[in-house]
């Protein structure tokens, strides 16, 4: 039945986190744990 609202809500999440840091080493790293983070959520 759809996806989960915590899903989307970590994918709204880590687009944020791209979208604010995407022009920075330090936010390139940033981007790399969020999305470690929210893979380990959803799987």
């Amino acid at each position: 039945m759809g996806m989960p609202v915590s899903t989307f809500i970590g994918y709204s999440r880590l687009h944020n986190v791209i979208r604010l840091n995407w022009k920075s080493s330090v936010g390139q790293k940033n981007i790399e744990v969020a999305a470690a983070e929210e893979s380990a959520v959803v799987s």
